[in-house]
């Protein structure tokens, strides 16, 4: 069998070495931020089941009421 032919241009292939490293670095980006965000969400889950009543009071009163995610909700809930 033959090898795919490359084009005349990119003989040694730089570019699409170039396109698989940047693809592997953004990918890999993509999971550290999913990842973040995910243990974020599970803490401010964690969170609001142990003690529903202090933290939706924290968050009514302008606080983050000590959640990740607890400032957006705050200006979500006092209409930004």
């Amino acid at each position: 069998w033959f090898p795919i032919p490359l084009f005349i241009i990119d003989q040694n292939a730089i570019w699409l070495q170039g396109f698989v490293v940047a693809g592997n670095i953004a990918l890999g980006v993509a999971i550290v931020i999913m990842g973040g965000g995910g243990m974020c969400i599970l803490h401010d889950y964690v969170k609001l089941v142990s003690d529903p009543i202090s933290v939706g009071a924290a968050l009514a009163g302008g606080t983050t009421g000590d959640l990740c995610l607890g400032g957006i909700m705050s200006m979500v809930i006092n209409g930004l």
